[in-house]
C-alpha cells in the first residue's frame, strides 16, 4: 500500500507544468508637439507581470494634417525601471518632411538612414542601442518615450501612435490538476480509507 501511495504521488508531481512563453501589446496615447527643446515624455503604465524576454516599439510621427514631418531633428529614447535604450539619434534637417512609421526591433536588417535621399521612413530597422537591454526586467511598470529636438524644435511633430510589443516569461503559477491526476488523487484516498480499515480490523 505504502508502495501504491508513493507511485500516485510521484505521477502527481509528473503532471505539474510550468507557464511558458506569452506575447504582449502595449497601447500608448497619441501627443501633440513632442519636438521640443527641453526633452518632451510620454509614458504608458503596464500592469502585465512577467520577465520581459523580446521587445519591440512601434512609433509613428508626423504632422496630424498632412502626416509628414522632420523627424531627422529628433531625438528619441525609451526608458524603464531604471534603463535606457537609444531609438534614433539626431540626423540633422535635410529640409524636406516626410513620413516615419517605424518598428525598432533587433531582427531588423540595418539602422534609419539619415542621408539626403532618404525623406521616409517607414518599416523595421535596428535602433542604435540593443533592446535586449530590457530582457528580464518585469515588464509592469511605467515604459517612457523622451523626445529631444535641438535642431528645430517647435515646428508641429505629434506623435501619432506608439506601441510595445514583444514576449515575455509568464510568472510560475502553481500547477492546476489534470483529470487523470484528479482521478490518481481519488484513487489514493480510497486506498488510503481501505488500509486503514483492514489495520484497524486486525486484517493487514
Amino acid at each position: 500500500m505504502k508502495t501504491f501511495f508513493a507511485t500516485c504521488i510521484m505521477l502527481l508531481g509528473l503532471t505539474a507544468t510550468t507557464a511558458g512563453a506569452m506575447s504582449f501589446t502595449l497601447y500608448g496615447d497619441a501627443v501633440s508637439n513632442i519636438d521640443s527643446y527641453p526633452a518632451t515624455s510620454v509614458s504608458l503604465t503596464s500592469e502585465l507581470n512577467g520577465l520581459v524576454t523580446d521587445l519591440n516599439v512601434q512609433i509613428e510621427l508626423g504632422d496630424a494634417d498632412s502626416g509628414e514631418t522632420f523627424w531627422k531633428n529628433i531625438n528619441l529614447w525609451i526608458e524603464h525601471n531604471g534603463v535606457s535604450a537609444s531609438l534614433m539619434s539626431q540626423g540633422g534637417s535635410n529640409f524636406f518632411d516626410g513620413f516615419f512609421d517605424v518598428i525598432f526591433d533587433d531582427a531588423a536588417h540595418s539602422l534609419i538612414s539619415y542621408d539626403f535621399t532618404s525623406m521616409n521612413a517607414e518599416g523595421s530597422f535596428q535602433a542604435p542601442d540593443s533592446l535586449s537591454i530590457f530582457n528580464g526586467l518585469d515588464l509592469a511598470g511605467e515604459w517612457t518615450l523622451v523626445f529631444l529636438d535641438t535642431y528645430l524644435p517647435g515646428d508641429g511633430t505629434d506623435l501619432l501612435s506608439w506601441s510595445l510589443t514583444g514576449t515575455m516569461a509568464e510568472s510560475t503559477t502553481q500547477p492546476v490538476p489534470e483529470p487523470a491526476t484528479m482521478i490518481l488523487i481519488g484513487i489514493g484516498f480510497l486506498g488510503l480509507v481501505t488500509f486503514k480499515k483492514a489495520k484497524n480490523t486486525g486484517s493487514c
